[in-house]
């Protein structure tokens, strides 16, 4: 050390100036690599936005790795160290004023400093997302109760009209309820079977009536009367005219028809009488005639078969008869022993 002090007393004065500053600045620039910060951040206090994103500005060491509460991000950096970026944190915020911790290394060396992030406008926002979230689960409650009120409709009564008002519920939902979804299909299924059903009947009840208009009788009114009442009511008096038409038709058919055959059977009834009369004279003419002929032939009969003809008489009467008539004993004989005992023809028999 002797010699060292000798020999820098042996130097210039120049000599010795330069030597000093030139271990100086080693001296600085050793002592500096020890105090320099990895990292140093413009601002300490920080405000995230509604999503937890932050803005943060300083200087870093481009060789240094650098931590945020443990995840390493990768900050970018211009020439001179100096950076501006958005930090988004993998983990949601968990208060509304929270520190984070920031690490850098580099060679053993690290450097740690500390941001105060103000989470208030997120968690704001979280309360603003849970009160949207509410009144959307109320709506779409009220929606689900509204639509399901109207698939009962629909389900008790099937009809079109209340298909369509129960649609027009259902397509109010927010989100698609798969439930009722199902149950408004299996409706809309009935109702277009009901539909074919009725069509069918529509159609029954358009071709009896129709020929029933062609040919009013008693059966083809009947099953369009029939067919028709299977319909409704509105349906109904779209053919009550039609029907009616027909039924008038038929009830004139039927009178005319009445009509005629009570004149033909006046009109039958009248020749037989005319015919029954002529007969009667015809009749009467022929019974004439033959009680003529029979009386001319009469006296020769009775001359024929007087001996033997059998007669009837009675003890006390004076006639004899052809068969026993009015009172007394009858007996028989012949006309000789009649006329013998002084008995005479019977003017009604003879």
């Amino acid at each position: 050390m002797k010699k060292l002090l000798k020999i820098f007393s042996s130097w210039s004065k120049k000599k010795k100036f330069a030597v000093l500053f030139g271990i100086f600045i080693v001296l600085g620039a050793f002592l500096s690599g020890f105090s320099k910060s990895l990292i140093d951040f413009e601002e300490s206090k920080i405000r995230a936005n509604q999503d937890g994103v932050y803005f943060v500005a300083g200087n870093a060491d481009k060789n240094a790795t650098v931590q945020f509460d443990g995840e390493i991000i990768s900050l970018n950096l211009d020439n001179g160290g100096k950076f501006e970026q958005l930090i988004t944190p993998q983990k949601s915020p968990t208060e509304k004023i929270q520190e984070v911790k920031v690490i850098a290394k580099y060679k053993g060396k690290e450097t740690e400093r500390t941001l105060e992030v103000d989470n208030s406008s997120y968690f704001e926002y979280q309360e603003k997302l849970k009160e949207e979230k509410r009144k959307e689960a109320q709506r779409q409650k009220e929606a689900e109760d509204d639509a399901i009120s109207k698939l009962k409709e629909v389900e008790a009564n099937p009809t079109r009209n209340n298909l369509e008002i129960a649609k027009s519920f259902v397509r109010k939902i927010p989100q698609e309820n798969s439930d009722i979804t199902d149950r408004l299909n299996k409706a809309t299924k009935e109702v277009e079977d009901r539909e074919k059903e009725y069509k069918a009947k529509v159609d029954d009840a358009n071709s009896k009536l129709s020929l029933a208009e062609k040919n009013p009788t008693k059966d083809t009114i009947a099953a369009a009367d029939s067919a028709i009442n299977s319909l409704s009511e509105d349906s109904k008096e779209n053919y009550s005219t039609r029907l009616s038409n027909v039924k008038e038709k038929y009830a004139k058919q039927e009178k005319d028809n009445a009509d005629k055959a009570a004149k033909e059977k006046a009109q039958a009834e009248q020749a037989a009488k005319t015919q029954a009369e002529a007969d009667k004279k015809v009749q009467a003419e022929a019974d004439k005639h033959a009680a003529q002929e029979q009386a001319a032939q009469a006296p020769q009969a009775l001359v024929d078969n007087n001996n033997s003809a059998t007669v009837y008489i009675t003890p006390t009467g004076k006639r004899y008869h052809t068969h026993p008539h009015g009172n007394g004993s009858f007996s028989s004989t012949t006309i000789e022993n009649a006329e013998a005992q002084g008995y005479t023809p019977c003017e009604k028999c003879y």
